[in-house]
């Protein structure tokens, strides 16, 4: 649809401007629903944000990503920033997109 890759094309613009989420060129953004994406980091963490106001998302998703480095949390499968607190969640808890 059109205006999935109108969000995916808006993400990867916004997204590009911090450094610290490493987003590349083969990343795979996934619109499962029309309130959020979901995209894999190149470590593997999954994402998962909503579908609006990318760059409050993507400082936030820079944040928690500069944290899991510097406390060195090799465990993150994935973090989700749909809601009004980001989740952050462990390989054990790893679920699907929904």
């Amino acid at each position: 649809k059109k205006e999935n890759l109108t969000k995916a094309l808006k993400l990867l613009f916004v997204a590009r401007k911090f450094p610290a989420i490493g987003l590349n060129n083969d990343v795979v953004i996934e619109i499962p629903h029309f309130e959020y994406v979901v995209f894999c980091l190149a470590n593997g963490i999954q994402v998962r944000m909503r579908s609006e106001n990318y760059a409050r998302q993507c400082a936030l998703l820079a944040a928690i990503l500069k944290d899991i480095k510097k406390n060195k949390q090799e465990n993150v499968a994935y973090i989700d920033l749909r809601f009004k607190d980001a989740i952050i969640g462990t390989d054990g808890e790893k679920q699907g997109v929904f």
